[in-house]
């Protein structure tokens, strides 16, 4: 195989990775994937440019060109999404230069579309399948651009020489030597191995290189909502669409219970829709620990928590609990007086951050909730029910009528609420169905006292709804079930059909505390019921671990990587303390208050410091040499080392020896030259070694060799500065 052969071979598989790539981030570049990779097949079929005809090709493709700007600038103007109508013109561009291959300046326009074929793919990509592509990509980019370097130096230096001569340069190619190979796999491997050394080292900068995507939407009802509209009916369709990754790590007791994910509360009603109001917000900033720190909780259990939330339609961030710091990727963070948590702004891609949080006593007591009492507007609008066509005053009535009967006979208010929970637990039906509910006047009231079946947003409204007709403030709190736990990597795969929606109650004088009215069956998905078989379960851990450690890698796991290497060497310097305190110990009559101490100890770590240097001379030092010295016998030893070195130092004074030429016509030209019986020695030496046939004279005749070149270099250095 020629080294023209084997570059363009390697150009394309840098391409089917590019496609590769496109094919594997998602449904909106799959298709276009599909194309580049049958544009490849195609293109290597037809084993250089096509059609043959140059006047053919110039008419096909400048017409194809003219139909596929049109199909861009339609598709731009009708969808007005610029992501994929973009790649699909990169892909069509990246086929145009595989069919017209002539210049190296065609291979680079090559390799620049491939890598924004690349770039797309990965500002849309969150799956760990991305990495196979990208790492061929990579290794692929290395050849190319090593095979490329060689291929153009020597048309260069062919071109060159056809000019000095007037021969015209071969057409053919030389072939590539598969002895050259391992070298340039492990230059390879080489910058490999150091693009995932500087991955975690190189400052963080967090950008999107394309711009935000059209993502899928999430779906109203199997998803998370900051509007909760009693009045839109519609069959709920569980997505089992990922929306987030949840570790978790405290107590036992505390992860036994799978605290929800807390998003938003919804304190306004009027009669229909639950909605959220930004009144007294709190913006807050970073601390110098670089985390944000939120209103403190009485002293409890806390919960360590990393979630890594996919892109959705809202600024809400969820905690398990009440939030105590929060550390992410957000110049500041804005908090309200319900304890929800927003980000500052909208950022259009995967969110990792980490949350230490208090998960509260399910019983009722004194560090039950952490916060604030609601004040006297607060108190007002949330003990307030609306009086409108949707809720009239008989149907207020109605609902204080049905409350009272069924919290008769409790002791305090926690019982009561306790048994408005279980009462709509025992007595009404979970169900995805709400087509029964077209064309009722009020969708809450058909609910509680005719139906009598909904899904969560139903069960918590009516227990809202049921608190605050007794004068008890209650609000609607929207967020997530901890979903799948995935037992090979440790975490919580919440996926959009594990949205929820459950109340909170004010107990005077005690706090806030959590109910849940919906029945068992409608409080966890299918999914999340579900164990993860063995191969699907090694797959999210995978993908996990891709998150976690490429695409979320973010500047603070940069600072807790540094942070954790800064440790490990002070836990190492204070064994190291340690143990020489422990040997001086063993010297009798040497206290550490004594005058010669410090000296000791200075000594001692001397004698460690040189031990360790030898211990890595041996390991690491002594190898690389004995390497580098068999380099330097396999190469510069061999008998033609020295002459083509000879060579390029007449080459560069001005004595060029050209392929039709023999080395004693070089001797002749540098004959009236200085150091032109030098030249005439080291050319007989180099062909008494070659043609003489005495190999035992043979390593004195090259160590000869070498010294003539020496001996030429000083010659040739003093003529020329004279």
């Amino acid at each position: 195989m020629t080294i023209a052969s084997a570059f363009r071979w390697i150009v394309l598989v840098q391409v089917a990775s590019s496609g590769l790539a496109l094919l594997v981030a998602g449904a909106e570049t799959a298709a276009s994937g599909m194309a580049m990779m049958a544009l490849i097949l195609l293109a290597a079929i037809a084993r250089g440019p096509w059609p043959r005809s140059m006047k053919l090709r110039k008419r096909f493709w400048n017409v194809l060109a003219v139909l596929v700007l049109l199909l861009f600038l339609t598709e731009l103007a009708f969808t007005r999404q610029l992501l994929p109508p973009v790649v699909r013109l990169v892909v069509f561009l990246t086929g145009y230069k595989l069919f017209n291959l002539i210049t190296n300046r065609d291979y680079f326009a090559l390799f620049m579309l491939s890598f924004l074929q690349l770039l797309a793919a990965a500002s849309i990509s969150y799956d760990y399948r991305f990495a196979l592509p990208f790492l061929l990509f990579v290794g692929s980019s290395c050849l190319s651009l090593m095979l490329y370097s060689v291929k153009a130096g020597m048309e260069r230096e062919l071109f060159t020489r056809s000019l000095i001569t007037g021969c015209p340069a071969p057409a053919s190619s030389p072939r590539l030597r598969p002895r050259r190979l391992p070298g340039a796999l492990a230059v390879t491997l080489a910058v490999l191995l150091l693009t995932a050394f500087l991955f975690p080292v190189l400052p963080r900068v967090r950008t999107d290189v394309l711009g935000a995507s059209a993502d899928e939407p999430l779906l109203r009802l199997s998803g998370f909502s900051t509007i909760v509209d009693l009045d839109a009916i519609s069959d709920i369709k569980l997505s089992e669409r990922i929306v987030m990754r949840v570790t978790l790590s405290g107590e036992e007791a505390l992860l036994q219970r799978q605290p929800k994910l807390r998003g938003i509360a919804l304190s306004h009603f009027d009669g229909r829709r639950w909605y959220h109001s930004m009144r007294g917000a709190t913006r807050l900033r970073r601390w110098r620990d670089g985390r944000f720190h939120l209103d403190e909780p009485p002293p409890g259990p806390t919960l360590t928590q990393e979630i890594i939330l996919n892109p959705i339609d809202s600024r809400v961030l969820f905690v398990a609990g009440h939030p105590e710091s929060l550390r992410g990727p957000f110049r500041s963070v804005v908090t309200d007086r319900t304890g929800s948590i927003f980000m500052d702004r909208p950022i259009y891609g995967q969110v990792r951050y980490s949350v230490s949080a208090l998960v509260p006593s399910l019983a009722p007591d004194d560090s039950a909730s952490s916060q604030p009492e609601p004040s006297g507007i607060e108190l007002r609008i949330l003990s307030a029910l609306p009086e409108n066509s949707s809720l009239t005053f008989n149907d207020r009535r109605r609902i204080e009528q049905l409350t009272e009967r069924v919290i008769a006979d409790a002791d305090n208010s926690y019982l009561a609420m306790k048994r408005i929970e279980r009462y709509l637990q025992q007595n009404y039906e979970y169900t995805l169905n709400l087509s029964q509910y077209q064309g009722e006047r009020s969708k809450l009231m058909s609910f509680i006292f005719d139906r009598r079946e909904g899904h969560c947003e139903y069960f918590a409204s009516a227990m809202v709804v049921m608190a605050r007709s007794v004068g008890l403030p209650a609000r609607l709190v929207n967020g997530f079930q901890l979903g799948q736990y995935n037992p090979f990597g440790g975490f919580y795969t919440v996926r959009a059909a594990d949205a929820h929606s459950w109340a909170e109650v004010y107990l005077p004088g005690r706090g806030w505390f959590e109910f849940d009215p919906t029945p068992a069956s409608g409080q966890r998905s299918t999914f999340s019921r579900a164990s993860p078989d063995l191969f699907s379960g090694l797959l999210e851990s995978l993908d996990m671990f891709w998150l976690q450690n490429v695409l979320a890698y973010d500047a603070i796991s940069q600072q807790q990587f540094v942070e954790s290497i800064r440790q490990g060497v002070g836990t190492a310097f204070n064994l190291l303390d340690r143990a020489i305190d422990n040997l001086l110990a063993l010297i009798p009559n040497i206290s550490p208050d004594a005058e010669i101490y410090p000296y000791l100890r200075f000594l001692v770590e001397i004698i460690i410091a040189a031990v360790i240097l030898w211990i890595l001379h041996l390991m690491l030092l002594r190898p690389f040499l004995r390497w580098l010295r068999r380099c330097r016998d396999g190469t510069n030893r061999k008998p033609v080392a020295f002459l083509e070195k000879t060579l390029k130092l007449l080459r560069r004074s001005g004595h060029e020896l050209f392929p039709e030429q023999t080395t004693r016509e070089l001797v002749a030209a540098v004959a009236d030259r200085s150091y032109g019986p030098v030249v005439a020695e080291i050319v007989g030496i180099y062909e008494f070694i070659r043609f003489g046939g005495d190999k035992a004279a043979e390593s004195k005749e090259i160590e000869n060799g070498w010294s003539k070149l020496r001996e030429l270099k000083k010659m040739v250095s003093t003529e020329n500065s004279s």
